[in-house]
């Protein structure tokens, strides 16, 4: 998925499709899946993204974009890219 699950049936939509968010807590989280792992990832406050045991990872995703038009949010970097 990308930052917007919602439109992905303009793409075609999997046999079994996956979950697009996560309830840990009393918080709701969207999922990332990164391609040939079983597991996901989810996106937490901030951007910060933490892998399927719930621990933080070096990733980020920009949540609060700065950039005109938005157009920054949902980027993923790793460290300090």
């Amino acid at each position: 998925y990308d930052m917007f699950p919602e439109g992905r049936a303009v793409f075609g939509m999997p046999k079994t499709p996956e979950k697009a968010y996560e309830k840990i807590g009393d918080k709701t989280y969207q999922i990332l899946y990164k391609q040939g792992e079983s597991g996901h990832y989810t996106v937490r406050e901030n951007g910060e993204v933490y892998n399927a045991q719930n621990q933080k990872t070096d990733y980020r995703v920009v949540v609060n974009p700065t950039e005109p038009g938005y157009r920054d949010k949902g980027n993923l970097y790793k460290g300090q890219e």
